[in-house]
């Protein structure tokens, strides 16, 4: 029994309880159980249940007798108890029918508070039948096919509704991306048209230092200089000191992405190779999964970075390009604000130098952060922010994105259970045509723990809140943050934040997911900078307040900026989908158990003091109540 309920507060929500209380017209018998099995166990119901009767002309004083019988069952040795009626239990057409989407009955009925389960506002739309979405999706599949436009078409998809095996196995000739290499080479296994794969980069054919700067200038978004430097080498093995079975990989290498550049089969290749390469004789890019981060790399390093290198150029004889290096320190230790205009990096005398002044640097672990981005990029869009937040004027953390568009004289096909229309059409406008196909039945389900925090920070601060999910079904697989994988029983080897796509590993079971997976500001900053969002600092400084998203209200730590707020919530929507589709819920009947403040679609949502309920619920709570 709560303590106090917000009587006012119930009414508006609750129509049936309104009219019993209103007393002008008359209420029938069931409907008069159904608020009785409820109220008797609320906090002053009982008095009210009875007052509004004596006051109603319309009912039988009789009727009073309906609650204090419901109460008596109660505790009453050797009687099953009537439980309080649940929303669902209701006719469809009942006027309170549809507060089964917000709450299980009337107890649950009272303010949402700091510490409330997310809510649910409206009734959501009517999933779809699998089948239909499925015939749906091929029929707007072949529409973007046989478009001849530069269109980028972004599908919306459920997680395992097909997407993937239907791509694979078009006849079209398409460029075909995925997220990873294992993931490439998987769905090439399985495909059943002709086809070519672009092959792994020979990465035990290099030397060791060029290995590094190969990875180095990949990690900055420097790709096509990356691929420049494979082919130096490949063209003259022996200035590099390479053996022949080191030149005899990288020539078949070369041998087959020629093959592939040639092919007028599919490819099948990664989402960064995609990115940066031009298939010239390929019209459409079809990707699997969302591509945003392949072609929005974000990386830092710091202002004794560009110091130490530009100390190093100095003792090798490069004072012109060591002098540059110390203006551009000096221009960032100097330069707080963020929004302000891109950085025109200088054009260096010798560029080369440079290059193997990193790689020098960083191979004595002189320089840790990635400065290859931030000076081969003629204007990168960066933050700077103090490496010591109470060293303000000393050295500088200096954040920095990288962006390759995609093409234009190409057409996109993105399918993603988590693209985000909103960013599409920030980059590419019109050009953009979105196709939502998300909202699809399933044979599984989500039970949600929203009422609190599991960020990686609540989750350090709060050890017995970590305790309280691990100890829930504790054989469970378990999803969460890499770092903190070893706070668990049962933590899933390979699969975590970030690192969730494609894998069917835990297709049909019952699976546990930790944690609510926010980024730094930094990355938020600099997104909004790439999409030219117009944001101040301030729009940075999270405050936990109350927010309406995707049909939910919830309490979240968010900005009061609404498009801040919605890179935001693209960011960690995208990973929580990620990790809950791994169970594969449209074609498996199993659960997906969520601690998560953030609300995912289609999951019904509890209190972690509820815990012990969700554990026991039975399809008999229902029958019996009703």
């Amino acid at each position: 029994e709560r303590k106090k309920y917000d009587w006012e507060f119930v009414r508006s929500k609750c129509k049936t309880l309104d009219k019993l209380v209103t007393a002008k017209e008359k209420v029938w018998h069931p409907d008069l159980t159904y608020l009785a099995s409820n109220m008797h166990r609320m906090k002053g119901g009982e008095k009210l249940y009875k007052d509004s009767i004596e006051a109603n002309p319309h009912i039988n004083n009789g009727k009073k007798d309906i609650i204090s019988y419901i109460k008596s069952r109660w505790n009453k040795p050797g009687y099953t108890p009537i439980l309080p009626y649940r929303f669902r239990t209701l006719p469809e057409k009942h006027i309170d029918h549809k507060l089964k989407f917000q709450y299980n009955n009337i107890l649950e009925i009272f303010p949402h508070g700091q510490y409330s389960k997310a809510m649910l506002l409206d009734e959501p739309e009517l999933p779809m039948p699998l089948k239909e979405t499925r015939d749906d999706l091929k029929t707007e599949m072949d529409k973007a096919l046989a478009d001849t436009s530069n269109a980028i078409y972004v599908f919306r998809c459920a997680t395992g509704i097909g997407k993937t095996r239907l791509a694979i196995n078009r006849k079209e000739s398409v460029a075909l991306a995925f997220p990873t290499h294992a993931l490439k080479e998987e769905m090439y296994a399985a495909a059943t048209i002709p086809c070519e794969m672009i092959p792994r980069i020979p990465l035990d054919a290099l030397p060791t230092d060029m290995a590094k700067r190969y990875n180095k200038y990949c990690d900055a978004g420097l790709v096509r200089k990356a691929s420049h430097m494979i082919r130096k080498i490949a063209d003259n093995p022996y200035r590099y000191n390479l053996d022949k079975d080191q030149a005899t990989k990288l020539v078949a290498y070369f041998k087959q992405l020629e093959k592939c550049l040639k092919t007028n089969s599919t490819i099948f290749t990664t989402h960064q190779k995609c990115v940066h390469m031009n298939f010239e004789n390929k019209d459409t890019y079809i990707f699997d999964e969302d591509p945003f981060y392949a072609f929005a790399k974000t990386n830092s390093c710091t202002t004794a970075d560009l110091r130490i290198l530009a100390n190093t150029l100095m003792t090798k004889g490069n004072a012109v390009d060591a002098h540059k290096i110390e203006c551009i320190a000096d221009a960032m230790n100097n330069y707080i604000d963020v929004f302000a205009d891109k950085l025109n990096i200088l054009q260096f005398d010798d560029s080369e130098s440079v290059v193997q002044a990193i790689q020098e640097c960083a191979a004595k672990k002189e320089i840790k952060g990635n400065v290859f981005g931030l000076l081969m990029n003629p204007r990168p869009m960066f933050h700077i922010q103090p490496v010591n937040n109470k060293d303000p004027k000393g050295d500088k953390k200096i954040s920095y994105t990288t962006y390759v568009p995609l093409r234009d004289d190409k057409k996109y096909i993105i399918l993603s259970a988590t693209a985000s229309e909103y960013i599409y059409r920030k980059l590419y406008g019109d050009r953009v045509k979105f196709i939502d196909l998300s909202n699809v039945e399933t044979k599984g389900k989500i039970h949600q723990f929203s009422n609190v925090g599991y960020s990686r920070k609540s989750m350090d601060k709060n050890p017995k809140r970590v305790k309280l999910a691990d100890n829930f079904k504790k054989e469970l697989p378990t999803i969460t943050f890499k770092t903190h994988r070893s706070e668990f029983t049962n933590p899933v080897d390979g699969i975590h934040f970030g690192n969730c796509e494609g894998s069917n590993k835990l297709a049909g079971q019952d699976i546990k997911i930790i944690g609510t997976p926010h980024l730094d500001s930094t990355a938020y900053r600099l997104i909004c900078k790439l999409l030219d969002i117009d944001a101040h600092s301030s729009d940075f400084e999270f405050e936990r307040m109350k927010v309406k998203h995707n049909g939910y209200e919830f309490n979240f730590t968010t900005s009061i900026n609404p498009d801040v707020r919605s890179i935001q919530f693209y960011c960690i929507e995208k990973d929580l989908i990620q990790a809950v589709g791994r169970a594969r819920l449209l074609n498996h009947d199993c659960t997906v158990y969520l601690f998560s403040d953030y609300p995912v679609p289609n999951a019904e949502q509890h209190s972690t003091r509820d815990l012990a309920k969700v554990v026991q619920l039975q399809p008999s709570i229902d029958k019996e109540a009703a």
